[in-house]
């Protein structure tokens, strides 16, 4: 089960999914969005590939900021 720092922002991807982590971490960032409010369509008819330019657009259009050391 997800902590609620993770809980699902989407009706239709659920906690112990093998891809709830990520989706749930990268939504806060930008680097994924739904289809609607509440859900995230995880199934939908695209390749990796189309999958991997649209998050790659999105961040380059927002990048993280650096990380930093804590040491």
């Amino acid at each position: 089960m997800l902590d609620d720092a993770t809980s699902p922002a989407f009706s239709d991807v659920s906690d112990n999914s093998w891809a709830a982590p990520a989706i749930f971490r990268m939504k806060p960032l930008g680097l994924i969005n739904g289809v609607a409010i509440d859900l995230f369509t995880p199934n939908p008819m695209m390749t990796r590939a189309g999958g991997g330019a649209a998050v790659l657009a999105r961040y380059l259009e927002n990048p993280l900021p650096p990380k930093t050391d804590s040491m």
